[in-house]
């Protein structure tokens, strides 16, 4: 589970950065990548 503060219901659009970061690295641990 992440949270990134400061974001609704579109954390990509909001915090886009913050969102690919956690989502890279989810992809990284579940051998997506």
């Amino acid at each position: 589970l992440a949270t990134l503060p400061d974001t609704g219901h579109l954390p990509c659009v909001e915090a886009p950065a913050a969102y690919a970061a956690i989502l890279s690295d989810f992809l990284k641990e579940t051998a997506h990548v």
